[in-house]
């Protein structure tokens, strides 16, 4: 469920986007959940059904960087 931020430094997790994120929410993530920031326009697109594959790399500390969100036409 997305909400509004109150963290409003970051960016948005889409892929190739460096819009402002406006809102919050996570994803059930197989094993955990993933909290996602996103711009209006990746909310939609994610609110609309669109077709979605998650990105998480590992930092060199072993813990996980910011999520990628990649939209597939």
């Amino acid at each position: 469920m997305l909400g509004f931020m109150t963290d409003l430094g970051r960016t948005c997790n889409a892929d190739a986007c460096d819009q402002p994120a406006t809102q919050i929410g996570s994803l059930n993530f197989v094993a955990r959940e993933v909290e996602l920031a996103l711009c209006d326009e990746h909310v939609e697109k994610l609110r609309s059904g669109a077709s979605t594959s998650l990105r998480l790399d590992r930092g060199p500390q072993g813990g996980f960087r910011e999520p990628v969100l990649r939209f597939h036409d």
